[in-house]
C-alpha cells in the first residue's frame, strides 16, 4: 500500500474517532444536565403531590369516617377550594402524566363533596317531615340512594388516589439518564389513529 493513502486513511480514521468521543462526552454532559435538573425538581414534586393527596384524604375522610352528614357548606366550600388550589399547584410542576392523574383526582374528589352537599340537604329534608307525610317514603328513598351513590364515588376516589400516588411516585423516581425515543412513525400512526372516525 502507497504511504500516502495509508496517511490520508489514518487521518481519516482519527478524525472519526474524534467526532465520536466529541459526541459521546456532549451525549454525556448532556444526561448529567438533565439528572441534574430533574433532581432540582424532586423535591418541590414532591412536597406539592404529598399536600395535594393530603387534602383529598380530607374529603375521602369525611365519607369514611360517616361525617357527610354534618358538614357545612361553608366546609364543603373550603374542602373544594383546598382542593382546587393543590391541583393548580401539582399541574404547574407535571409532568403530563401526573397532571392527568391529578386531573382525574381533583374531579373525584369534587364529585364528593358535591354528593356529600346532595345527602346533607336529603338528610335535613327527612329529619324535618312529618312521620304522616305521603312523601316521606319516596324522600328516605332518595336519602338511601343518595348514600349509596355517596360510598361508591369515595371508592373511585380512593382508586384515584392510587392511580395518582403510582404516577407521581414513578415521576419521582424519574432522574432523567433514561433517554425516551418517539419514533416519527409511532408518531404518525397515532395522528392517522386519532384522524379517523
Amino acid at each position: 500500500m502507497d504511504a500516502g493513502l495509508a496517511a490520508v486513511l489514518g487521518a481519516i480514521a482519527a478524525s472519526m474517532g474524534s467526532v465520536a468521543a466529541a459526541f459521546a462526552q456532549h451525549e454525556t454532559a448532556r444526561i448529567s444536565a438533565r439528572a441534574d435538573h430533574r433532581r432540582e425538581r424532586r423535591q418541590p414534586r414532591h412536597d406539592t403531590y404529598r399536600v395535594f393527596i393530603q387534602k383529598v384524604l380530607l374529603v375521602k375522610e369525611r365519607v369514611a369516617y360517616d361525617g357527610y352528614e354534618d358538614t357545612t357548606f361553608s366546609e364543603e366550600e373550603a374542602l373544594i377550594k383546598a382542593v382546587h388550589e393543590s391541583w393548580i399547584d401539582v399541574s404547574l410542576l407535571g409532568p403530563q402524566p401526573v397532571i392527568s392523574a391529578a386531573s382525574r383526582l381533583r374531579d373525584d374528589a369534587l364529585g364528593v363533596v358535591e354528593l356529600m352537599a346532595i345527602t346533607r340537604h336529603l338528610q335535613e329534608r327527612v329529619s324535618y317531615m312529618d312521620e304522616e307525610d305521603d312523601t316521606l317514603e319516596g324522600e328516605l328513598e332518595k336519602y338511601s340512594s343518595s348514600v349509596d351513590h355517596l360510598y361508591e364515588a369515595a371508592q373511585t376516589l380512593t382508586k384515584s388516589a392510587d392511580q395518582f400516588s403510582t404516577a407521581a411516585s414513578a415521576s419521582l423516581d424519574d432522574d432523567g439518564t433514561v433517554r425516551r425515543f418517539t419514533s416519527k412513525r409511532l408518531k404518525r400512526k397515532r395522528v392517522t389513529e386519532g384522524s379517523a372516525p
